[in-house]
């Protein structure tokens, strides 16, 4: 469960975090909710859209953009049936009344997630932005503070919509736990693992590529690798005029 209790088997990264917003979009009762809770397809273009604006090829710094969603949810309980506390006629289910009284079948829950992108993040410096429109939820306006501890042994970060932040560098190769922590206004507290690994870059080198009266740049970053890469491969590029 990503309820935002911190478990051995709840870890965040981008598969997971891509699988819990499909569920928590296929479950929609109101069809009207699309309009603040938009399709993975759309979510995942905007998600792109942001990477590119605050990585391009003129900017040798990595902007790492986060994604996120808070959403309360209610289920129906897995006894409801058993307990009567619903029917199910004709394909449907309904609700049962006692003496009048509204018999219960939910119970309230939270699903809770922030994620990269990407697995990797460069063993320097680096920047990180959480655009408020990528935080999805129906009860983000609650959130009084975000948090995230990198796991570089620097202290715990403020994390304020739409404003980047640089992080320190890693002082080795190898994986990683950001710990985040949301803070809500009534005093609750939701905390996420990200499981990332940092990794070397030696080389960034920007390629000019000309045909006729159009040219595009591209960047290719080499991994630091002891000298085990293919040393001289065949790249090729393609893109559409727009």
């Amino acid at each position: 469960m990503y309820d935002g209790v911190v478990r051995d088997t709840n870890s965040m990264d981008i598969q997971v975090f891509s699988d819990l917003f499909r569920e928590l979009h296929s479950a929609r009762i109101d069809p009207s909710s699309e309009e603040n809770f938009i399709s993975m397809e759309a979510y995942a273009k905007r998600w792109n859209n942001y990477r590119k604006d605050f990585n391009s090829v003129e900017n040798d710094e990595t902007t790492i953009v986060l994604g996120g969603l808070l959403y309360n949810y209610s289920m129906i309980t897995e006894d409801a049936l058993n307990e009567g506390k619903i029917t199910f006629e004709g394909n449907q289910f309904r609700d049962v009344y006692r003496n009048g009284v509204w018999q219960n079948p939910y119970k309230e829950n939270v699903a809770v997630a922030i994620s990269t992108p990407v697995h990797t993040v460069p063993t320097e410096s680096f920047n990180v932005i959480f655009p408020r429109d990528m935080f999805l939820g129906n009860d983000v306006d609650n959130v009084e503070s975000i948090k995230i501890d990198f796991g570089n042994g620097q202290d715990s970060k403020n994390i304020v919509f739409n404003e980047p932040i640089q992080v320190a560098g890693y002082s080795a190769p190898g994986k990683y736990i950001w710990k985040g922590e949301i803070k809500m206004k009534d005093g609750r507290r939701r905390w996420i693992d990200i499981i990332i690994e940092a990794i070397e870059r030696d080389k960034k080198y920007n390629v000019r590529i000309v045909n006729g009266n159009y040219g595009a740049t591209l960047r290719i970053d080499y991994l630091d690798d002891n000298d085990t890469r293919i040393t001289k491969p065949l790249i090729v590029a393609e893109g559409v005029l727009s």
